[in-house]
């Protein structure tokens, strides 16, 4: 049985406000993230590539049980990330509050 439980400890305690804030920004800013039944499709602004790396890094410190799935199109064309895996869309909400 896999863990769907977050441990948001594992990401430095400086770091966890931006993280949380971040996780905000890219999938319940504008345009919000569409939910699928796996977890979360977001497309994200090829500017913000930086922050979605960032993001994925922090994630897999403190969340194991989530896979990433990241399309990056030529330059210039948002980005695709998708975050899947049981309890995706729970861990996600719980994250941002």
């Amino acid at each position: 049985m896999t863990d769907c439980s977050c441990d948001l400890t594992a990401i430095p305690a400086a770091d966890r406000p931006g993280h949380i804030a971040l996780a905000r920004s890219l999938f319940f800013g504008e345009p919000p993230a569409r939910e699928t039944a796996e977890g979360y499709e977001a497309k994200i602004p090829a500017e913000r590539f930086p922050d979605v790396v960032r993001f994925v890094e922090n994630e897999r410190r403190c969340c194991s049980h989530l896979t990433f799935s990241l399309e990056v199109p030529p330059r210039g064309e948002s980005v695709l990330l998708k975050v899947i895996g049981p309890g995706a869309t729970e861990s996600l909400r719980a994250l941002v509050g």
